[in-house]
């Protein structure tokens, strides 16, 4: 299996209500090739699941450079997970034990934000609303 690779022709679609979590790579990168078995492991625990999203773009080509120029990646690999318009930085390890009990926890609820009122909880409306 591999993660979905997320490209300007596909990027708003994949991740349209999905809580994603996405590498940025290049393929010339020593750790991106290092982290990428337990990466695609990752995605196979997630392929088709209904909220949780695992996908990669390959800054160095046509399609993924202005995804990651809009995510302003400065390194490799970069992670980010959560809601796709403001994906927040993962800086825990690599491996993947670690990358799939993180995304348990933080990636397989509905959105809850601004733009995804009806998945907040009614204690979190009221601090987005206020």
């Amino acid at each position: 299996g591999e993660s979905v690779t997320l490209t300007m022709k596909n990027f708003e679609k994949m991740v349209e209500g999905k809580s994603v979590f996405i590498k940025f790579f290049a393929p010339w990168c020593g750790h991106c090739r290092a982290m990428s078995e337990d990466w695609d492991q990752l995605a196979d625990s997630f392929a088709g699941h209904s909220v949780a999203l695992i996908g990669q773009v390959d800054c160095t080509s046509d399609e993924g450079q202005p995804i990651c120029e809009d995510f302003d990646v400065q390194g490799f690999p970069t992670l980010v997970y959560g809601d796709p318009m403001s994906a927040e930085t993962y800086d825990g390890p690599r491996d993947y034990a670690s990358l799939k009990a993180f995304a348990d926890q933080h990636i397989t609820k509905p959105i809850c934000s601004i733009y995804r009122i009806d998945n907040c909880e009614a204690s979190e409306k009221e601090m987005i609303t206020a």
